[in-house]
């Protein structure tokens, strides 16, 4: 099928059919980029969420034995807290004398 223009028609005719094979061809491109930076962002997401992992792995160990320090030092602390308060309850604590708090 095949339409014949005449003059100024045929010429502007020509230019719409290069600009549109132009048009074509960006549109594929841009299409193609978008797919191409949609498979980059997945494979960064997973690179960064298996890192993430990685690390929790990593660190755990370090992290349950800052927890078990952390428990020791609180029970010392309950211990301290639980100690005589004064200098005549620390030498009655240990000599078995009478003091005027009870030590558990």
């Amino acid at each position: 099928m095949s339409v014949e223009f005449e003059g100024d028609t045929k010429e502007l005719a020509e230019k719409t059919l290069v600009l549109t094979e132009e048009n074509n061809r960006i549109l594929k491109s841009m299409r193609r980029s978008a797919r191409v930076g949609l498979v980059f962002r997945v494979f960064y997401w997973i690179v960064i969420s298996l890192i993430a992992i990685g690390g929790f792995y990593y660190v755990q160990p370090y992290m349950d034995q800052i927890m078990k320090s952390y428990s020791n030092i609180k029970a010392t602390e309950t211990k301290l807290s639980n100690f005589p308060p004064s200098w005549t309850d620390v030498k009655n604590y240990f000599v078995g004398g009478t003091s005027t708090k009870e030590v558990k």
